[in-house]
């Protein structure tokens, strides 16, 4: 009982109720209900990328991820801007400066567990451990994180952004450590043996999984 001011509106709606996909990718051979979903869908084969971000540089294969994306460096800078004082400390805590027998170059100590830094930002990011802090928060789904740069990793899992490619398969990850546990696959290389057989794996995950049946 929907009405439409154009047939071809008409036509594509009715789709929905028939199952009818007339337009087929060339490549794989998935089929779409409508044109533009096949345009978009190419650029997975394609690699095409038509929306960059002004800001950075970064492109997307649709302009929704685009959209997305902008609003990451709007919150990111929301929260980095809200998240510490006017004098870079966060909450009313006082950071204490270098006490007597610490190096010059950590001058920076932590008031809860004495850890020294060399710079200020890092002691401030180290803090969050101790009072639970998480003042970078996820404008999509609400998870907060302590670090501004696990909030960007994060935000890929809604962007479907995965900038690091291995370059023997072509296989793309999201996160650079998953990129280099992944990397071993197509090597020999074992870095992680295990304290109590010497036995080696080349991740982890396997390690620990190993480690149990001892």
């Amino acid at each position: 009982g929907k009405g439409f001011r154009q047939k071809q509106s008409l036509i594509t709606h009715e789709r929905i109720h028939t199952g009818e996909k007339p337009y087929r990718c060339g490549d794989c051979g998935k089929s779409f209900s409508q044109r533009p979903n096949l345009i978009t869908h190419r650029r997975v084969h394609t690699g095409e990328r038509p929306f960059p971000c002004t800001q950075c540089g970064k492109s997307f294969s649709q302009k929704a991820n685009l959209l997305a994306h902008q609003r990451i460096h709007a919150a990111s800078d929301k929260a980095l801007a809200g998240g510490e004082q006017g004098d870079g400390t966060p909450g009313k805590a006082k950071l204490r400066s270098q006490p007597r027998g610490y190096p010059e170059d950590t001058p920076f100590v932590c008031p809860e567990c004495g850890k020294s830094f060399r710079q200020k930002p890092n002691l401030i990011t180290h803090r969050r451990i101790h009072t639970g802090e998480r003042p970078f928060t996820c404008f999509l789904c609400g998870r907060s994180f302590n670090q501004k740069t696990n909030l960007v990793t994060h935000y890929r899992v809604h962007t479907g952004e995965r900038p690091f490619a291995c370059a023997q398969c072509g296989k793309r990850f999201t996160q650079k450590t998953n990129l280099v546990t992944h990397q071993s696959t197509h090597t020999d290389l074992r870095p992680y043996p295990c304290p109590q057989c010497q036995k080696c794996f080349k991740d982890k995950v396997s390690l620990k999984a190993h480690q149990k049946t001892h």
